[in-house]
C-alpha cells in the first residue's frame, strides 16, 4: 500500500513537473513567436495585415506552394500569429503569387517580370499551304509575330492568349487562351482552313489592275504568259484560268495571258530608192510613211532616199511610221579662181571649196609660165554642185618654133628669116671659106629644123671669103669694109708693116 502510494506520489510529482515545464516551454515559445513576429512586422511594416509574397522571407524554398512548405522562423511566427493571404488574394492581378521586397514596401502588386518564374510556349501552324502564304502566331495582343515551330522562352507564368495572323484565302484560327506554368513548355497548334472564293473577271484589265482584283478576292496571281494580239492592247489580259465566276479555294492561283500588242513586222530597206518606190515598200510591209525631210548629199542622187528610221531590218509595230530623208543632190558652191597657180596650189584651193580636181590637160601658152594653170572649167565664180570636178589646163609655156634653114643665105637674108620665125639673131662670127661666098652663112646654131622657144637666139657663122694670100687690104670683096673686115684688114696691114721693118733692120746690119 505504501509502495503504491509512493508511486502515485512520484507520478503526481512528475506530472506536476512536466506540466510546469510545459507551461514554461509554452510561455517561452509564445514569447519567442511573438518576438519574431514583432521583429518581422517592425522590419516590414507594409506587410502588417497584408499579403507577403517574398517567399524567401518566410520560406526556405522558393515556391511555398510545393509540398511540404518549409517555413523559416519568420514564416512560422507569421503563420502562428494567424496571418494568411486569403484577404488580399485578388490583389495578385496576374495570379503569379510572387513579388519582391521593394514592392512589398510600396504595396505594389504584381511583381516585376524579372522576379517572376517563367515558362516556354511553342506553336505549330498547319497546313503547309498556310505557312507558305505567310501564316504566323504571337502572344497577344502586341507580341512579335513568329513562324511555325518557333519556341518562345522566358515567358512569364500566367494567363496568355495566342493569336494567329490572317492569310489571304485562309480562315484564320480562333485565338487560344493558355496558362504558362513555371519551367514548363506549353505546346499549341493553329490550323488554318481554306476559304472559298469566286474567281473575278480580269480579262481586259492591265496586269497590275488584274493582280489587285485577284488579291482582293483572296486569290493569287499564278503563271503569267504573253502573246501577240491584234485586238487586245499591249499590257492587258487576254484570258485567264480558272475562268471568271468559278468557285475555288481561297489562295488559289489564277494564271493570266497578257497581250504584247500586234506582232511586229520587219522594216524594209528603202535606202537608195525613190520616194515613190520607198512608199510602196513601206506600205506593203504594213507600215506607214512618217516624216519626210530633204537635204543635200554629194553621193546620193537627187530624189533618192539617203536614210530611214527605223533602220532596215528593225522590228516595228504594224502601222507605225518610217521616217525618210531624201537627197536634194549636191549643194551648189562657188568655183574658185585658180588660174596662174601651180597644179598643187590649185588642187588645194579646189578641195577647200568642196570640189574635186578633174581632168588635167596641157597646152602651149605665150603668156602663162609653164606649169601654171592657163584656164579652168567651170570658170571662176561659177556655181557648181558640191563635189563636182574642176578641169584644169596647164601651160607648157610658149609653143616652140622650127629654126629656119639660113645656111648659104647672106647675113641680112638670114637675119630676116630668123626674125620672121619669131627667133632672134644671136652671135655672128666670120671665118674664111673657099666655098661659101663672103657674107653668106656657113653654119647656124640651133640647126635648121630644130624646135626653139620663141625669141631664143640663133647663132651664125658667116663666110669672109677665100683665105687671103696677099695684102688683105687690097681685097676687092664687098664685105671688106664691114667692121669685122676692117678689123681683119688692119691686122693684116700691121703684120705687113712689121715684116717690112724687120727686113729693113736686117739689111742695115749686113752693110
Amino acid at each position: 500500500m505504501n509502495d503504491i502510494n509512493r508511486k502515485e506520489t512520484t507520478m503526481r510529482r512528475c506530472a506536476s513537473v512536466c506540466a510546469f515545464l510545459a507551461l514554461i516551454l509554452t510561455a517561452s515559445l509564445a514569447e519567442a513567436t511573438g518576438g519574431r513576429l514583432a521583429s518581422f512586422e517592425s522590419a516590414y511594416p507594409a506587410a502588417v495585415g497584408t499579403r507577403i509574397d517574398a517567399c524567401l522571407l518566410c520560406h526556405a524554398n522558393a515556391n511555398p506552394n510545393t509540398s511540404p512548405s518549409t517555413r523559416n522562423s519568420y514564416g512560422t511566427a507569421y503563420a502562428g500569429a494567424g496571418h494568411n493571404f486569403a484577404s488580399i488574394a485578388s490583389g495578385d492581378a496576374d495570379g503569379d503569387g510572387f513579388t519582391n521586397l521593394a514592392e512589398i514596401n510600396a504595396h505594389s502588386f504584381p511583381g516585376n517580370a524579372s522576379d517572376k518564374p517563367v515558362g516556354s510556349v511553342q506553336v505549330t501552324l498547319e497546313p503547309q499551304g498556310a505557312r507558305d502564304g505567310g501564316a504566323q502566331w504571337r502572344l497577344g495582343p502586341s507580341g512579335a509575330w513568329q513562324n511555325s515551330g518557333i519556341m518562345l522562352t522566358a515567358v512569364v507564368v500566367g494567363a496568355k492568349t495566342i493569336q494567329f495572323k490572317p492569310v489571304t484565302g485562309w480562315v484564320t484560327p480562333a485565338d487560344q487562351a493558355i496558362t504558362i506554368v513555371a519551367n514548363q513548355i506549353f505546346s499549341a497548334t493553329g490550323t488554318y482552313t481554306r476559304e472559298q472564293a469566286t474567281v473575278p473577271n480580269v480579262v481586259g484589265q492591265t496586269q497590275a489592275a488584274a493582280t489587285a482584283t485577284l488579291v482582293a478576292a483572296h486569290l493569287i496571281v499564278g503563271l503569267i504568259t504573253q502573246e501577240y494580239s491584234d485586238t487586245i492592247p499591249s499590257g492587258q489580259v487576254i484570258s485567264q484560268s480558272p475562268a471568271a465566276g468559278l468557285s475555288v479555294l481561297g489562295g488559289s492561283a489564277v494564271s493570266l495571258k497578257v497581250s504584247k500588242g500586234p506582232q511586229p513586222v520587219t522594216v524594209p530597206n528603202v535606202v537608195g530608192q525613190t520616194q515613190a518606190a520607198a512608199t510602196t515598200a513601206i506600205v506593203g510591209a504594213g507600215l506607214v510613211v512618217g516624216a519626210v525631210t530633204q537635204r543635200h548629199d554629194a553621193t546620193v542622187p537627187e530624189g533618192q532616199i539617203i536614210s530611214q528610221k527605223p533602220a532596215a531590218g528593225a522590228q516595228a509595230a504594224p502601222g507605225s511610221a518610217v521616217g525618210l530623208v531624201i537627197s536634194q543632190g549636191p549643194g551648189l558652191v562657188t568655183v574658185p579662181d585658180v588660174t596662174g597657180q601651180t597644179q598643187a596650189a590649185a588642187t588645194t584651193v579646189i578641195a577647200n571649196a568642196g570640189l574635186v580636181l578633174g581632168t588635167i590637160t596641157q597646152e602651149y601658152n605665150a603668156t602663162v609660165p609653164a606649169g601654171r594653170v592657163a584656164s579652168q572649167t567651170p570658170s571662176a565664180n561659177a556655181q557648181a554642185d558640191a563635189g563636182s570636178a574642176v578641169a584644169l589646163v596647164l601651160s607648157q609655156g610658149p609653143q616652140p618654133v622650127p629654126v629656119p634653114d639660113v645656111v648659104g643665105l647672106t647675113q641680112d637674108a638670114a637675119t630676116a628669116a630668123i626674125t620672121a620665125a619669131g627667133l632672134t639673131v644671136g652671135q655672128v662670127n666670120e671665118t674664111a671659106s673657099d666655098t661659101i661666098p663672103a657674107g653668106s652663112v656657113i653654119s647656124q646654131t640651133p640647126a635648121a629644123g630644130a624646135l626653139a622657144v620663141p625669141s631664143s637666139l640663133v647663132n651664125l657663122l658667116v663666110s669672109s671669103g677665100p683665105q687671103s694670100t696677099g695684102c688683105a687690104c687690097l681685097s676687092s670683096q664687098k664685105d671688106v669694109f664691114s667692121f669685122d673686115g676692117i678689123t681683119k684688114m688692119l691686122g693684116d696691114l700691121f703684120l705687113v708693116g712689121l715684116s717690112l721693118i724687120t727686113l729693113q733692120m736686117l739689111a742695115r746690119r749686113k752693110m
